[in-house]
């Protein structure tokens, strides 16, 4: 009877089988590209997005675009606080409602200054003299504006929201 051989390693059961792992430079570059991609495709994203127009008007020697992520595209020269209104009344598509009579005298103050240093500023005006209570004042300042974009619907949705 022969002896026994002695049983061979299998070589791929061995616990000295070798792991071939990757450098970690390669998993850093993948990384970095793909942020890369990302970066791009947001990029073109914002620069669509920023193309969109939700609502136009021509005022104040230019042009009012509101955009549908809310930022409003206007002529030189509005506040911060200015801009806040004029893409409040473009997204809401009407004139806001007159203030507590205690506001409504700061506002027609903050009114007439405007006038004085932008009188072609009929939109943000007309917003104004409305939340202060002056409905004719108001309206006088969108009949100018009606003046400048005749073909407006935006301009006579504003128009009705005094009525």
């Amino acid at each position: 009877m022969p002896a026994p051989q002695p049983a061979r390693p299998n070589p791929s059961t061995s616990s000295t089988k070798k792991i071939h792992r990757l450098p970690t430079w390669v998993f850093a570059l993948a990384a970095v590209v793909s942020i890369i991609v990302l970066l791009i495709g947001l990029a073109g994203r914002q620069k669509q997005r920023s193309t969109e127009v939700v609502a136009s008007v021509h005022d104040a020697g230019g042009e009012l675009k509101l955009h549908p992520d809310g930022t409003l595209t206007a002529p030189a020269g509005f506040t911060a606080e200015q801009l806040t209104v004029l893409a409040a009344v473009l997204q809401d598509r009407r004139l806001p409602v007159p203030a507590a009579p205690d506001a409504s005298a700061a506002l027609q103050e903050k009114a007439a200054a405007i006038e004085k240093v932008n009188p072609q500023a009929h939109l943000l005006l007309a917003a104004l003299y409305r939340k202060a209570g002056q409905t004719m004042a108001a309206k006088r300042q969108l009949e100018q504006l009606i003046g400048e974009n005749p073909d407006s619907a935006l301009v006579r949705e504003l128009e009705k929201s005094l009525q």
